[in-house]
């Protein structure tokens, strides 16, 4: 059984140990579904019913081993399933480990009582930190937001899909970097990873956090 995104919880399903293969039609509504539309919107996107979606996405969970949306798209985009997608424009958003690890946990099929149980924290407070955490990424969706933490590179890889070794990297990293397992957080963070692991890099962050920092209260105060 394979072990869950940075420890996990105990109980959860496993990733299939061979790689599935989607169908390109598949690929299409998953691609929609990651983005956080209804069967209704990718129906109308792609020209076909919603039975028809629903069909598709029905095959996918069931060649993922993975029932809940959000957890069907991370699961997909773990085993290279799905291609990951471009790094999104503006700042990269700053989640702390905790808040990683309840969303990597819904990513691998859990629920908010599997996240609660394995950060030893109650229902009501890692239901919380959820929420803060799509609010941090800029969506109302759990389905989205596994796909925006991808996009954001804080979720890692297991699949090997052609395009893994060039997938994108921000403008300021070197071309040398090494792959790292988590990206876009500072090392102040606890139990976070820094993005290449160079005394420079790691040096620059809590600089640009306190000039960050220093300027809003500035605006604040005017």
């Amino acid at each position: 059984m394979s072990q869950l995104i940075d420890g996990g919880a105990p109980g959860l399903p496993a990733v299939p140990s061979a790689t599935p293969v989607l169908a390109a039609r598949e690929v299409d509504v998953l691609s929609l579904a990651a983005l956080g539309l209804t069967n209704r919107a990718i129906a109308r996107r792609l020209g076909m019913t919603m039975h028809t979606v629903k069909v598709h996405l029905r095959r996918v969970r069931d060649r993922v081993g993975a029932r809940p949306r959000p957890a069907v798209v991370g699961v997909s985009y773990r085993l290279g399933l799905l291609p990951l997608p471009p790094l999104p424009d503006g700042e990269r958003p700053v989640l702390p480990a905790q808040k990683l690890r309840i969303m990597s946990i819904l990513a691998a099929g859990g629920d908010i009582y599997d996240a609660a149980k394995a950060l030893g924290i109650s229902a009501s407070t890692a239901r919380t930190y959820a929420y803060r955490t799509l609010q941090n990424l800029g969506t109302h969706d759990r389905t989205h937001a596994v796909h925006l933490l991808y996009a954001w590179r804080f979720l890692p890889v297991d699949g090997h899909p052609p395009h893994s070794a060039t997938r994108p990297r921000s403008p300021s990293l070197p071309a040398t970097a090494a792959t790292p397992q988590f990206w876009g957080c500072p090392p102040d963070r606890l139990g976070c990873r820094p993005s290449d692991g160079t005394t420079a890099e790691m040096a620059s962050w809590p600089s640009k956090t306190k000039e960050r920092t220093a300027h809003e209260h500035g605006q604040r105060r005017v």
